[in-house]
């Protein structure tokens, strides 16, 4: 009797889950309340399933937790809570700083004009540079910006000793995309 009225009990208990962006763009906060205090198991698992972090909090029926992904790489990931009475799972997406800018920037090459366009469709934030190399290896550009600036630049490579073109888009000592020409 003891057993079947907590399975009962259980039947009626819920909690919540959100996954919440902080300021620090590499810090969510997962936050959970229940209708009852319970002991919690929490754990993020990435994309792949491998286990990033696991928590047992005790006897909590609400927190705010704070998940630092920075050194993470980009991608799904799933917030799973484990209570006696219920599971909850939360997914949510994950961009690293190198993987967001990268998708802002577009590089495109007009071979009849010559002509190399770099385009951010936002405002970048950080020191950012562009390298411009041809198949020698030899440095035909380099460009540098400060932030806060839109990277919308076009080179006119007309008479450039190149057949072959690599752009390399870095900033903070990481590159952040490269394209390859060939003409």
């Amino acid at each position: 009797m003891i057993i079947a009225l907590i399975l009962l009990l259980n039947s009626f208990q819920e909690g919540r889950l959100s996954i919440e962006p902080t300021v620090k763009r590499t810090v969510f906060d997962v936050k959970y309340s229940a209708d009852m205090s319970w002991n919690v198991e929490v754990t993020l698992l990435n994309e792949k399933g491998k286990k990033k972090f696991n928590k047992t909090i005790k006897n909590s029926d609400g927190f705010i937790m704070p998940l630092n992904l920075d050194g993470e790489d980009s991608g799904t990931y799933t917030v799973e809570i484990f209570t006696p009475a219920y599971n909850l799972v939360q997914s949510f997406e994950y961009l690293t700083w190198q993987d967001e800018l990268k998708e802002a920037i577009s590089i495109t090459y007009n071979q009849s004009n010559n002509l190399l366009r770099i385009d951010s469709n936002t405002e970048i934030l950080l020191n950012t540079s562009v390298y411009i190399y041809n198949e020698k290896g030899d440095k035909l550009i380099e460009d540098n910006f400060s932030p806060p600036s839109r990277l919308i630049r076009a080179y006119n490579l007309g008479g450039a000793p190149a057949t072959k073109l690599e752009v390399i888009v870095s900033s903070l000592s990481s590159v952040i995309t490269i394209k390859k020409f060939d003409f």
